[in-house]
């Protein structure tokens, strides 16, 4: 059934499972924050539904029907929130996939000494490499206690690069030199 209420003086279109009283609706409306669903004044919330000229029976079923297409909309938000969810997983896993591809086809088809240097641009898009490095721990047992994070021990990737850049040898890691896709 559709429905009138106000949102800030505005009134808008909403669905409800049932014919519930307006003046109850508007009542409540007025009452709670629109932005965090906090009730403002629930005494005068209150106050407003005992106003409310309807006979205990009808009061009863409205608001017990209000209350239930409340929980109703409530639950077709969360069922949404959740398809969207899964819809940005799987957005995001297709935009992850179609980065490893397009860089490993720009690695097949460009000279490796000019992969760093590689810019493209059009219209649309903007693609290079940015230079990054990342620390390649392949043996934790060797390194040095000073690389370890007390509680739990975590190997330190950051001091394990700034001692590795300048000059001292790390046992247990490397530093390697990685390009990274751009798309903008």
């Amino acid at each position: 059934v559709p429905i009138l209420s106000r949102k800030n003086g505005v009134k808008t279109m909403g669905l409800t499972l049932y014919e519930i009283n307006q003046q109850l609706m508007d009542a409540v409306e007025y009452s709670v924050d629109p932005e965090t669903g906090e009730l403002l004044d629930g005494k005068d919330l209150e106050n407003k539904i005992n106003e409310i000229k309807l006979s205990l029976d009808d009061k009863i079923s409205n608001i017990a029907c209000f209350i239930k297409s409340l929980e109703a909309e409530a639950n077709a938000v969360k069922e949404e929130k959740m398809k969207l969810a899964k819809r940005q997983k799987t957005l995001e896993n297709k935009a992850t996939w179609l980065r490893q591809y397009l860089d490993g086809y720009l690695a097949m088809n460009i000279d490796e000494e000019e992969l760093p240097k590689f810019k493209y641009k059009d219209s649309r898009c903007q693609i290079g490499y940015r230079k990054s490095q990342k620390v390649d721990v392949f043996d934790e047992s060797q390194l040095d206690d000073k690389y370890l994070v007390p509680q739990p021990p975590k190997v330190s990737l950051t001091d394990i690069k700034e001692d590795i850049k300048k000059g001292i040898p790390v046992d247990g890691a490397d530093l390697i030199v990685r390009y990274n896709l751009n798309i903008k």
